[in-house]
């Protein structure tokens, strides 16, 4: 997952490093189930299931 905060890439992480580093996230929602949705965006979404069905290390997180 590669992560960008005000347009610059700050970080591209592995799976696991990705889920530690968006649990400190104030966007990222603990569910009761041990899961985490994030809602920063238009509509939130699952970061396990985002993380097991994305490849090659698409999936990008943007904050400003």
């Amino acid at each position: 997952m590669r992560f960008y905060e005000n347009g610059e890439l700050v970080a591209t992480l592995n799976n696991d490093e990705a889920i530690e580093h968006c649990i400190q996230c104030p966007f990222c929602y603990h569910n009761s189930e041990g899961t985490h949705t994030c809602v920063l965006g238009l509509e939130p979404w699952n970061l396990e299931e985002e993380l097991t069905n994305e490849d090659d290390n698409q999936l990008e997180c943007w904050l400003s």
